[in-house]
């Protein structure tokens, strides 16, 4: 190595005419850090005369450092290597059973011509895990983090370490309505055309309403009643089910999941029975299995868009599911017990708090609330901000004089109730200047305001409280203050009624419990273990950051939303990007909402058709449908792209009215449109706009190189597979040139009539091989769709390839009659081999005790095949 260090700095020297020292410098270091050193001085020297010398001495100009460090340097921690499944030597077999001479051939045979980008994408040049790793701390760095009390549907929350390290960090585990805003007693239901209401409770200003009437009359009219409520608050308030609600929604966020600058978090819904069948999303039903075991499944599946489209009771196709299932076991950690201890804990305070704010002259604007203030104060809302900035605390502003105050539920160390209100009091109380029970607690604020952050403990807690008069100490709690200072509790609005009774719900409220019985439930999922790629959703500066704080706050996240949209910008061609949409199917009513803008801009808000292909995604009538647009389907040719002829014909019919067409590209059928930018022009022409569903937009726009690389690998894993099954299986759709793009569709159908097996049979057969059901059908009904990624590795493709080989030899079985049709070996769905098994028998502990020197296997063992080739010759 010193003498590639000292080569290294000669190389530098000679090409651009330096000075000895370098070589000196060069030649001085010992070992790897010698090279390194040479290398980073050459380079240093180099930018100096504004040119870059190689190892081979070639000089280039200086354009881009981390280019000519990397040809100096080559690094051999580029996250797209370990990405990408495939090596060199896999690529290559592959290429040759579909018998091209590289990558670049098969996609000229897959990818249009016409789609093709010529130019490179400016993006910035790629880094090593570690250093971007690095770069996201700097950024998240610039997040200031204060406590916040503004609410607004997001709140600061405890998560159980044991739940964030087992389940979050575990990668195994609209219609065209008119809306009116009205105070609940001037809602008018007479008019037949109103459909349903709409309230809060507790609402954004934490005012608990009796809407006992308000539901009554819109029953005695028929509409519907829904309510938006709060999880926490309905552990000690009365449920809106029992006030005849039909419809009741929220956030899940509050039951242990960070805030994480607004989300995403899983919402909840629950209705009345008989609007089960209209809800939205998927649902988990009980059922039995051939054994007569109860199990679950997903239930009314007819009820969603990969069935249903333009009929579907909504277009949700993502589940929040592992936010969902935080979320859930936060209840079964906390159980109902622990719920209701931590909502009257969160209710107490604020209750105590208002006390303290009426006595100091402040006036409220709700009697009764739950965790919420909203407060008239009595010196302008603006003093009170800048003494909350000087403690680092945000609170919500009304008006210039009303500002707002919500209590979270974030405990560090488990408080008494009474150090717990007193900790809550020495921010609020500060910030308002309240002189709470004739000065008693002065001497705890006066005491605080000499105290650093971090010395606010439990232990200092208390001992300020010691400072206090008795009477005051009794006079803190909820529980010993008059019955007109206990909120709701002491109210109609009170809970008497039992949830969370299920045993789920109260057996796992140790640690080792719930991390056992998480574990259990991960050991049932076929999920990425192996693959986990370390991402900063746990991160303070980012988890902790509150929605609506200021952005002079949030100037980390403000960082990653500018340079994500300058990416997102370059590589789709588009000058802005909005990232307020949380899943694709969002995206497409985003999308819509925004043509229908548009086109009503123009004064042609009768423009309602949307075309939409049959190898679009379900999604797509969905969202048309939730948008208020009519749908009209576009046919598809045998290799899967649209129908050209039929596209012409319904554009003319509808020429009128056309809006919008939907286009999946690439499609579900697995294949690129030739004809992608005649159809564009074609639609265009007619007055309407494309939406182009992009879940694989980087096929089509030859993203930078790690983007590109991944695109082709996925393309040439996908038609490898396809070579290799379609010997036994029909490829259902190829492109004109007879390759398919990123996934392909197995043709299942006619083995229900030769052996009576459906797509169903072999996609359970596959989990007997370990295997994860690849989507079923769908587009098509009877079929399998099967999209390998660029993340598997030849062998697995090869794996997943034999399992269906010897599946459809099974298939053979029955249609040949060496199996009976009725006893159909598809049918158990058992292969015990390929379960989990330990891979040791038991092990013999007093053998191991009684020989503690171990008794090695002879050397040649660990010889590697090159070193016994070696010392043979």
């Amino acid at each position: 190595m010193q003498t590639c260090a000292k080569s290294w700095g000669l190389v530098a020297s000679r090409c651009l005419g330096l000075d000895a020292p370098l070589v000196r410098l060069c030649s001085h270091r010992r070992g790897w850090r010698g090279a390194a050193a040479a290398a980073a001085a050459a380079e240093v020297c180099a930018l100096r005369h504004g040119r870059l010398v190689t190892a081979r001495g070639i000089a280039t100009s200086a354009a881009c450092p981390s280019r000519r460090i990397e040809q100096l340097l080559p690094r051999h921690d580029d996250f797209s290597e370990r990405h990408i499944g495939p090596g060199d030597k896999e690529k290559r077999e592959m290429l040759d059973v579909l018998g091209f001479g590289s990558i670049d051939e098969l996609i000229k045979s897959t990818v249009p011509d016409s789609i093709r980008l010529r130019r490179s994408l400016k993006m910035d040049d790629t880094v090593c895990e570690n250093e971007i790793l690095d770069l996201l701390h700097k950024i998240a760095s610039k997040n200031k983090i204060w406590r916040s009390y503004i609410g607004m549907g997001y709140y600061n929350c405890s998560v159980p370490p044991a739940i964030q390290r087992n389940l979050l960090e575990n990668s195994g585990c609209y219609i065209g309505v008119t809306t009116e805003l009205k105070r609940p007693n001037e809602m008018d239901f007479s008019t037949k055309d109103v459909s349903g209401v709409l309230f809060q409770y507790p609402d954004t200003e934490g005012s608990v309403e009796d809407f006992t009437g308000l539901v009554d009359r819109a029953h005695q009219n028929g509409a519907l009643a829904c309510c938006a409520t709060d999880l926490l608050a309905l552990c000690v308030i009365r449920p809106p089910g029992e006030f005849g609600v039909d419809i009741s929604l929220g956030s899940s966020q509050r039951f242990g999941v960070p805030l994480s600058y607004g989300g995403p978090h899983a919402a909840f819904f629950a209705v009345k029975e008989n609007l089960v069948r209209m809800m939205p999303g998927r649902m988990v039903g009980v059922t039995r299995d051939a054994a007569g075991k109860e199990v679950y499944r997903l239930a009314l599946q007819t009820r969603e868009q990969h069935i249903r489209r333009d009929k579907a009771t909504s277009n949700i196709c993502t589940a929040q599911a592992l936010l969902a299932n935080m979320a859930v076991m936060f209840a079964i950690y906390h159980g109902s017990q622990g719920l209701k201890h931590i909502a009257r804990r969160v209710h107490n305070a604020a209750v105590i708090l208002a006390e303290g704010l009426k006595r100091a002259g402040h006036k409220l604007e709700h009697d009764l609330f739950f965790d919420t203030l909203k407060v008239q104060c009595g010196v302008p809302a603006k003093e009170i901000l800048l003494r909350a900035a000087q403690r680092q605390v945000n609170i919500r502003v009304y008006s210039h004089d009303v500002v707002g105050i919500i209590i979270p539920c974030v405990f560090g160390i488990p408080l008494k109730f009474v150090e717990l209100t007193v900790h809550m009091l020495l921010d609020r109380s500060t910030l308002f200047k309240v002189q709470l029970f004739q000065g008693t607690l002065m001497c705890v604020l006066d005491n605080v305001e000499q105290m650093s952050h971090s010395d606010r403990s439990a232990t200092h807690v208390q001992r300020f409280v010691n400072l206090c008069s008795l009477p005051y100490k009794q006079e803190l709690t909820a529980e010993k203050i008059g019955d007109d200072m206990k909120g709701i509790l002491g109210t109609p609005f009170k809970r008497t009624s039992k949830f969370l009774s299920h045993t789920v719900f109260n057996s796992y409220h140790s640690e080792t419990n719930i991390v056992r019985y998480m574990k259990k439930l991960e050991n049932k999922d076929i999920s990425l273990v192996h693959s986990m790629i370390p991402l900063p959703i746990t991160w303070k500066e980012f988890a902790n950051m509150h929605p609506f704080v200021p952005l002079n706050q949030a100037e980390g996240y403000q960082q990653l939303f500018k340079e994500l949209e300058r990416d997102l910008c370059e590589i789709t061609g588009y000058d802005k990007i909005s990232f307020q949409p949380n899943s694709g199917a969002q995206g497409e009513y985003a999308g819509l909402a925004a043509i229908k803008a548009y086109l009503n801009a123009k004064g042609e808000a009768h423009r309602t058709v949307c075309l939409i292909p049959k190898s679009a995604h379900g999604t797509n009538p969905a969202s048309a449908q939730m948008a208020g647009m009519k749908i009209q389907s576009v046919e598809v040719d045998k290799d899967g792209s649209i129908d050209i002829v039929h596209l012409k014909a319904m554009v003319d019919k509808h020429k009128e009215n056309l809006a919008a067409i939907m286009i999946t590209y690439p499609s579900t059928n697995g294949v690129f449109e030739e004809n992608i930018s005649s159809i564009c022009d074609l639609i265009h022409a007619h007055g309407g706009q494309v939406y182009l569903d992009g879940a694989n937009m980087n096929a089509q726009m030859m993203g930078a190189k790690g983007l590109k690389h991944a695109t082709e690998i996925a393309i040439l894993n996908a038609n490898y597979m396809a070579k290799r099954l379609e010997s036994q299986y029909k490829i259902l759709f190829r492109g004109s040139r007879g390759y398919v793009a990123h996934e392909f569709i197995l043709d299942v159908r006619p083995f229900k009539k030769s052996a009576n097996i459906e797509a169903v049979d072999i996609a359970k057969r596959l989990q007997d091989y370990g295997f994860h059901a690849p989507t079923m059908s769908w587009p098509v009904a009877g079929t399998l769709m099967i999209e390998p990624t660029e993340s598997e590795d030849k062998a697995e493709l090869d794996r997943f390839c034999d399992a269906l080989l010897n599946i459809r030899q099974e298939i053979a079985d029955v249609e040949e009659g060496r199996v009976d049709s009725r006893i159909n070996i598809l049918k158990p769905f058992v292969k015990p081999e390929t379960k989990f098994w330990p891979t040791i028998a038991r092990i013999d502990d007093i053998y191991g005790d009684q020989h503690l020197m171990c008794t090695c296997p002879p050397m040649e063992v660990y010889e590697s095949p090159f070193e016994q080739k070696r010392a043979s010759s």
